[in-house]
């Protein structure tokens, strides 16, 4: 089988009604988060949750792991509610999970 980079595109769209701060984003591209996460900050900024496909072990190449879009997510203003979906392997434990972070009130 023959391998081949695939180009990534990320085009920001606000998901908010006229900055209601009340919208949810939900970001699952196969390892990719932190690249949609980073793209978009205006976007991300003012939404009120963000749920999250979260991996504890590497299962893509250059893929950021829970703890990194965790500092990404907190770094933005966003606090850690849950983790939801879990996906657990008897040999690595705890593989991916649905994280949700919400917006801290100020």
């Amino acid at each position: 089988m023959e391998h081949a980079p695939v180009p990534i595109y990320c085009e920001a769209k606000t998901v908010t009604d006229e900055g209601t701060n009340n919208g949810q984003l939900k970001i699952d591209v196969q390892g990719a988060e932190h690249l949609v996460l980073a793209s978009a900050p205006q976007s991300v900024a003012a939404i009120a949750s963000v749920f999250v496909e979260c991996s504890y072990v590497s299962l893509y190449n250059n893929q950021a792991l829970f703890t990194q879009i965790r500092d990404q997510m907190t770094g933005s203003g966003f606090e850690l509610v849950g983790a939801f979906n879990t996906h657990f392997n008897h040999k690595l434990g705890l593989i991916q999970a649905d994280v949700l972070f919400r917006k801290v009130q100020s």
